[in-house]
């Protein structure tokens, strides 16, 4: 079955339109592709130096920011020693210090006491000599033509001494009750130092924190620095790399209306083709005269 001459115009009218479209549809595309990326070239080169440029800024004050902490973690950490320091030095003078209120209370509570409880028994039985003496003296001086008045004392030596005596008896309680209270504040004081040093050792954990945190810091700031080599090499690579992708683009947006070409030629051909079958006798005389 043979296509009628109508449907063979039709047909290669028909692709040559499509062809010549589509040629055409691409050059505008490439041209108009070129236009907006020549055009875009100089706001895209600006927007990104300004990307970069605040993130360079962001780089700084974080690296800034890095040092400040860095040297807050140092003034803490020699503020933490000095407590430490101070710690440890009261510890021990608050240890010396029980040892010494442990002694003292010892001494008060056994040595002095027993002294004076010996002193005492001492006057008890110079109080008794001192009555015999009295009762001596008063016996020779009621002698008449012997003793006479001279024997007259506002205080007899037995009572002054009955008197230091019954002041003696009282100190071993007071001495007593003072050794209780002072041992008792050295037992209270005992358990300072132990509860010093496990806060001195908590101290000691705390710098090491502190001392991992810093060089955690540095870490950092060694990242920030190698972040802002690169940021600095990208910038001034920036317009080379911009502008070479820039032609790249371009070379295919050039490529594409290129081969465009073809495409324009093989509908031109369509239509030749088309015009021919339509008008055979044209095609013919045409021919003749080419001969």
């Amino acid at each position: 079955m043979q296509t009628s001459p109508a449907f063979k115009i039709f047909s290669h009218k028909t692709t040559a339109i499509l062809m010549l479209g589509t040629a055409v549809f691409g050059w505008l595309i490439s041209l108009c592709g070129l236009v907006l990326l020549w055009t875009s070239y100089q706001p895209v080169k600006s927007t990104a130096t300004e990307v970069l440029e605040v993130t360079e800024g962001a780089l700084e004050v974080s690296s800034q920011t890095i040092v400040l902490l860095e040297n807050s973690l140092l003034v803490s950490e020699a503020s933490l020693r000095e407590m430490q320091t101070t710690l440890s030095g009261f510890s021990s003078v608050i240890g010396n210090t029980s040892t010494v209120l442990e002694v003292v209370s010892r001494v008060l509570g056994e040595e002095l006491t027993q002294i004076l409880r010996d002193t005492s028994s001492g006057l008890e039985s110079l109080e008794t000599t001192s009555r015999l003496i009295d009762n001596t003296l008063g016996f020779i001086s009621s002698i008449p033509f012997i003793g006479g008045s001279q024997y007259q004392p506002d205080t007899p030596l037995a009572e002054s001494v009955s008197s230091i005596r019954k002041d003696l008896d009282g100190l071993p309680l007071a001495l007593n009750k003072v050794s209780s209270e002072l041992s008792q504040t050295a037992s209270s004081l005992q358990s300072l130092p132990e509860a010093m040093d496990n806060l001195s050792l908590q101290l000691t954990a705390i710098q090491e924190n502190l001392k991992k945190s810093r060089n955690q810091l540095n870490e950092y700031h060694l990242i920030i620095q190698t972040y802002q080599n690169k940021l600095e090499r990208f910038k001034n690579n920036l317009p080379v790399l911009l502008t070479s992708s820039y032609v790249v683009i371009s070379v295919l947006l050039l490529w594409i209306a290129l081969s465009q070409i073809g495409l324009f030629h093989q509908g031109i051909e369509h239509l030749t083709r088309s015009r021919r079958i339509a008008n055979p006798q044209a095609d013919s005389q045409e021919s003749t005269d080419q001969k």
